[in-house]
């Protein structure tokens, strides 16, 4: 037997669900839940944006741009990344002075020898 419908549970809402919110609260509540997670991984497209654009665009130990020839694998492009300078489990932080432009290359360079 299908569940019986209540009024959404977002405050002012009087859409009928069979949920606990309507789809168009639900769905939202899901975007926001999505973008809350993705700033706390510091994974926020606008700091993301903020570092490359301050580093000029360009890995700041090798100069490399985007879509240069990877170092590594000649068949690849170089993408760029924000990287921290003092990983968040060594007590870094989200901060743009710790985050600095590193290409795929040196980055994995950094964590791999």
């Amino acid at each position: 037997m299908p569940a019986s419908l209540r009024v959404c549970s977002t405050p002012g809402c009087p859409r009928l669900s069979r949920e606990t919110q309507c789809d168009e609260h639900r769905r939202a509540s899901v975007r926001e839940r999505q973008a809350r997670r993705t700033r706390a991984r510091g994974n926020d497209p606008r700091t993301i944006k903020r570092v490359l654009g301050r580093d000029g665009w360009a890995c700041v130990v090798c100069g490399a741009k985007k879509r240069d020839v990877s170092r590594r694998d000649p068949t690849k492009r170089v993408s760029l990344q924000a990287a921290h300078i003092v990983a968040v489990e060594h007590g870094g932080s989200d901060e743009l002075s710790n985050l600095r432009t590193l290409c795929t290359d040196c980055h994995h360079e950094e964590h791999h020898g």
